[in-house]
């Protein structure tokens, strides 16, 4: 979550006067927000409605610790998605928007064919062509 939104309450954006590993935590119904405080200077801000509570693991907040978990999925699909797309230059969103639901669902259709087929022989390039 970017520091200069309204809806952040300005302590939540700044580490003045704050030590460093030192967190706060935000709540509104189900959604959690924490400022986390890495190293002098630098304030990580985060939104989750996965996390309900002020849970530690190796010494780190409990929502940075399952972000950096799962972080490398998402570079995963968009290198799949960069390697072979269905997207062209346009100037109107809604066929970018359209390009990109098309990328993730050949990834998507790929993932699913090789765990279903026992077949490791077709590459992904042979398999969009083929779809």
């Amino acid at each position: 979550m970017r520091k200069n939104k309204a809806e952040l309450p300005p302590s939540f954006s700044t580490a003045k006067g704050r030590n460093v590993s030192s967190s706060i935590y935000g709540y509104s119904g189900s959604v959690t927000i924490l400022s986390h405080v890495p190293k002098k200077n630098k304030v990580v801000n985060l939104i989750s409605t996965m996390h309900h509570g002020e849970c530690m693991v190796e010494n780190k907040p409990e929502i940075i610790h399952d972000y950096n978990k799962t972080k490398g999925g998402v570079d995963a699909l968009d290198e799949k998605t960069h390697n072979y797309t269905t997207s062209r230059r346009t100037r109107r969103w809604p066929m970018a928007v359209f390009y990109t639901m098309l990328d993730i669902a050949g990834v998507n259709a790929f993932v699913l064919y090789h765990g279903k087929e026992d077949t490791d022989d077709v590459t992904r390039r042979e398999f969009l062509i083929e779809l």
